[in-house]
């Protein structure tokens, strides 16, 4: 099974920062949100 999508914007972890008059800041980054999922079954009677 093959799932795709539109590629997404994200913040960094530990990226987000205040400084000391309250101003929030971030890094943020792209990504694609495509998958490969591959699905094995055994059935035993």
């Amino acid at each position: 099974m093959y799932q795709y999508g539109d590629r997404i914007n994200y913040v960094k972890r530990g990226s987000i920062e205040v400084d000391s008059e309250g101003t929030i800041s971030d890094q943020t980054g792209k990504t694609k949100t495509s998958m490969l999922s591959l699905q094995i079954g055994l059935l035993i009677f």
